[in-house]
């Protein structure tokens, strides 16, 4: 399997592929995302050439008199528009799914996308303190209310691990360090939030979560991601921090997919806390 890169940029012409070529240079020798992403563009392989990567390069191939932060917004926006296309995770399909979520940043993102002022017109937590009750009771042990359990967890598409060694079991069932998972799956926080509480959600794969192989598109800015080498097509792979931030553990590579948003019923009560 080539790239998804080379299919989509001989699709341009060799005027276009020039400044493409030196927009992709300048953003990845003056910026510290353009250091991770240009390479990652280059070798990804599951997002499709066409039309996907192309409309990712076509953003970036026009912004040759751009600023460098008008190239992110850009391409940033190319991305959102290309989200969840890397094609479906090969079988054996995982019993149990995981992901890893900043306690303090996970009841914000609840506030802000169920409180009283929302796109829709009408919120469901009259505040923020609702919120964060909320994720109390989940970690008490209480199932989410009748009318609770149809929220989504997240607005967008979700990134989720497993454990390979035995896909029905916990997939954060290796560590009670937050410092390890955040290794493990790459998250920024690691550096940013070290020390703040880790929750873990964990929930069954069931036939409303179709998993998904993570592309570039999916990560957007986002530097913590590494496409996995290239023939290598069961699933996404996630890029661990380096060792020397986790003393006495060395982190490794654990799988990783994405899946469109999924309601709080799907949920294995009680979530888990780890710092």
């Amino acid at each position: 399997m080539g790239s998804s890169f080379d299919d989509a940029f001989i699709a341009f012409t060799a005027a276009e592929q020039a400044a493409l070529n030196e927009t992709l240079l300048k953003w990845a020798s003056s910026d510290g995302f353009g250091r991770v992403i240009v390479p990652n563009l280059q070798v990804e392989h599951f997002l499709p050439g066409l039309p996907n990567m192309h409309i990712l390069l076509t953003a970036v191939g026009g912004c040759q008199s751009k600023t460098i932060d008008e190239l992110k917004l850009e391409y940033k926006e190319a991305c959102y528009r290309n989200v969840l296309q890397g094609g479906r995770v090969f079988s054996p399909q995982p019993v149990l799914v995981g992901r890893a979520v900043d306690k303090d940043g996970f009841a914000q993102s609840l506030w802000e996308d169920y409180g009283p002022i929302t796109k829709a017109g009408k919120g469901f937590f009259a505040s923020r303190g609702q919120a964060e009750d909320f994720v109390s009771r989940l970690l008490s042990g209480m199932a989410p209310e009748l009318n609770e359990r149809e929220l989504l967890m997240s607005p967008h598409g979700a990134w989720v691990t497993w454990n390979p060694s035995d896909p029905s079991t916990d997939p954060f069932g290796f560590t009670l360090s937050a410092t390890a998972v955040r290794a493990c799956i790459g998250l920024a926080s690691l550096v940013l939030k070290k020390g703040e509480p880790l929750l873990l959600l964990v929930y069954e794969k069931t036939i409303a979560v179709e998993l998904l192989r993570p592309t570039v598109a999916d990560a957007g800015l986002y530097e913590y991601f590494e496409p996995p080498p290239k023939h290598y097509d069961a699933h996404g792979l996630t890029r661990p921090w380096s060792k020397t931030f986790t003393p006495g553990f060395e982190p490794r590579p654990m799988p990783e997919a994405v899946h469109a948003p999924a309601k709080f019923h799907l949920l294995r009560i009680p979530i888990r806390e780890i710092t």
